[in-house]
């Protein structure tokens, strides 16, 4: 990135892609299949927001999943007398508690999006804490 006269940078994302200097806003992305270079100067920013989103209910899917193939594992055991049912009900309820837990951690995003009127910039900064992330909205 070449600065401009006067230009200093303030704060880059981990990956470098965004980056907050004294004079502009740039988002930058070369990878395979995708180009996007996007530079936003700060006397046009129009807004700038921080959107963190979640699927809790995996969560909760994944602690009864667990519930109801630990209860199947000892109605198994009771009723058939014999350990490799009750083995196979728990194990399915670890396996698919594990398989929502996962689904949770994949699906949790961290947005930064920042508008003037002519473009909008949106960058998943998920690897920012949220007060790394808040400083972009700050300005501070």
């Amino acid at each position: 990135m070449n600065l401009m006269d006067g230009e200093s940078i303030l704060l880059e994302s981990i990956s470098g892609k965004l980056v907050l200097t004294s004079q502009r806003i740039r988002y930058e992305i070369d990878s395979f299949g995708q180009a996007e270079l996007k530079s936003i100067m700060l006397e046009e920013l129009s807004s700038c927001a921080i959107e963190r989103t979640s699927a809790p209910i995996l969560l909760v899917l994944g602690a009864l999943s667990l519930v109801f193939g630990l209860i199947a594992g000892v109605i198994a055991a009771v009723a058939i007398e014999n350990v490799l049912p009750s083995v196979i009900g728990i194990g399915v309820g670890i396996a698919f508690a594990g398989l929502f837990s996962v689904l949770f951690l994949i699906t949790r995003k961290q947005v930064l999006t920042v508008e003037s009127s002519a473009t909008t910039i949106t960058v998943d900064v998920s690897e920012m804490t949220v007060e790394r992330a808040k400083h972009f909205v700050d300005g501070d």
